[in-house]
């Protein structure tokens, strides 16, 4: 993310507690240890985001719109809503600003296209919910897959090995192969 988006605009501002700051403070060093990797680091970012917005949200804070601003309300109903149908024409609406305008912005302000965005949070999601014994099924329409083949062929793509073979691992050896999200 870009810091000098946010210079003359204080988009999000809370006082956390303290042990809000520590996890906030958390969350930038790891954006910091990972920041060659911008997906990885564009995701800490807005999930770091969120977090300052629910600090904000309880009192503790405010927050103060700018021309990037809806891009936050962006993250949070896509992360709400996975199950349903996200597409940039859809979101685009629903935020009522262009399709074009919603692309370059959402792409200035997290640093990768909205429909990357969209495929490495489903299936960030569907590696968790696998592990945590959901069904391949279940997991599919739940992370916004209209079929089980088209999920599976996005999650071997994206993890290097199937739903199937990561819950196998499990099984046979208790352990789980990398996750692709360094933390």
């Amino acid at each position: 993310m870009d810091p000098e988006l946010f210079t003359n605009a204080n988009l999000i501002y809370g006082w956390p507690d303290p042990d809000e700051a520590e996890e906030l403070d958390t969350c930038f060093s790891l954006a910091a240890r990972h920041q060659e990797d911008r997906i990885n680091t564009a995701q800490i970012c807005s999930l770091t985001i969120r977090r300052i917005m629910q600090i904000a949200g309880s009192g503790r804070g405010g927050i103060v719109n700018c021309p990037y601003s809806y891009i936050q309300d962006v993250l949070n109903y896509v992360a709400d809503n996975l199950s349903d149908r996200c597409s940039v024409d859809q979101v685009a609406e629903q935020f009522k600003v262009g399709r074009s305008k919603f692309q370059a912005d959402f792409r200035t302000v997290t640093g990768i296209p909205y429909h990357q965005y969209l495929i490495r949070l489903r299936l960030k999601l569907a590696y968790d919910m696998i592990i945590e014994g959901n069904s391949i099924v279940k997991t599919a329409m739940e992370c916004g897959y209209s079929s089980e083949a088209h999920f599976i062929k996005a999650f071997r793509e994206y993890w290097t090995y199937t739903p199937g073979q990561l819950r196998e691992n499990l099984l046979r050896n208790s352990s789980l192969p990398p996750s692709g999200i360094s933390e």
